[in-house]
């Protein structure tokens, strides 16, 4: 019979813990929290200011300082920053957020939060002027620019520095898995914004390279940092030279309306010229004026190209058209009857009131 010592006094195997999947902030995770905190609470405080909070609409989305090429154009340049952190709804919050918190769970701990917040500001800038570059009237909101870029940047350095990661393995599955998801309902969504993914995720793969040398030797941690800042300056001021060159068909069509809508305020205002005219001249004269500015402003809508716009301003496009075009008619024929004094003249003025009737109805301009 042999002796055998107690099980609890036997030495046992050291078990290497398991990666666990934590989000929980802590000393070493706490720069994409508070983003995650900032972006929830703007979402909230929106939502109790009258935003809808399953599908805001585009107006709302630009008075709180969403993308939009036209208003970076006209020096609005704030929205290259704020529009990320607007979304279109609950569900697209939802998602960038878990993402957010997924990437910066992997990348904080190894980067540290200063580096992070270089790659977070430089793929932001990026995807943002991808953005505006691309897309000539779109309005753009969403942190996904971002999540794009530090999805980037976290390839590049798997590839090269994987051993940095190593104890991360739960975080990166359930990133994948995340990611292969979004990007299936991207394929079917036609509001996704391809080109600032785009952008984001092209500096991404540049900051992931840059970020390299200070995983390899902690001496060389300094110049990584600075490298990335240095690819910030260059982001910066070709965010300068982008704009300066940008053409901006939204910007041109507002102000056809604004004409549009200042002339037609303008005629509606004017009196009867038959009440202030001493002769049957100064009425033929004040009916020529308003045909030849009419005239100007068809001119002034025939310079856009419909090819421009998306299909609803391009249909109140056209009818501003054809209303300008009945409005010089209209004109002419009254400036015609008050010098001819022809009945069939005043006959066929009268009965084009009841197309601006009809046409007013459909434009539905502001």
């Amino acid at each position: 019979m042999t002796e055998t010592e107690p099980e609890y006094l036997v030495p046992q195997p050291r078990v290497k813990p398991k990666a666990r999947f934590d989000l929980r902030p802590s000393a070493e995770f706490w720069f994409i929290p508070i983003l995650v905190i900032v972006q929830v609470g703007l979402f909230l405080f929106m939502g109790f200011q009258g935003v809808d909070w399953l599908a805001p609409r585009a107006e709302d989305l630009l008075d709180w300082g969403a993308l939009n090429r036209t208003s970076v154009i006209n020096q609005q340049y704030w929205r290259l920053f704020t529009g990320a952190f607007i979304h279109a709804g609950v569900f697209h919050l939802g998602m960038n957020m878990f993402i957010l918190m997924v990437l910066g769970r992997i990348l904080e701990p190894v980067l540290g939060w200063v580096k992070l917040s270089g790659v977070v500001a430089v793929t932001l800038l990026a995807s943002s002027l991808a953005s505006i570059a691309w897309h000539p009237i779109k309005v753009g909101v969403g942190f996904s620019g971002v999540i794009f870029g530090l999805l980037a940047c976290l390839m590049v350095l798997l590839i090269f520095r994987s051993k940095a990661f190593g104890a991360m393995l739960g975080q990166i599955i359930v990133l994948v898995i995340v990611m292969c998801v979004d990007l299936l309902l991207a394929l079917f969504s036609e509001r996704i914004d391809h080109a600032a993914h785009g952008g984001g995720f092209v500096v991404g793969l540049l900051c992931g390279g840059l970020l390299i040398p200070g995983l390899i030797k902690a001496e060389w941690d300094t110049m990584s940092g600075g490298l990335i800042g240095m690819l910030g300056m260059l982001v910066f001021i070709a965010s300068f030279i982008v704009i300066q060159n940008l053409p901006d068909p939204l910007g041109r069509y507002l102000r056809v309306q604004r004409s549009f809508l200042e002339l037609k305020i303008q005629e509606e205002a004017l009196l009867n010229p038959l009440l202030t005219a001493d002769s049957l001249s100064q009425v033929n004269q004040v009916y020529s004026d308003r045909a030849e500015a009419w005239q100007n402003q068809l001119e002034r809508s025939d310079s856009l190209s419909l090819n421009e716009f998306p299909a609803s301003l391009q249909d109140r496009l056209s009818l501003m058209r054809l209303y300008s075009q009945l409005k010089v008619k209209q004109n002419n024929l009254w400036a015609a009857y008050y010098q001819s004094d022809q009945d069939s003249l005043f006959v066929a003025a009268a009965e084009m009131e009841s197309k601006f009737i009809q046409l007013d109805s459909s434009l539905r301009l502001p």
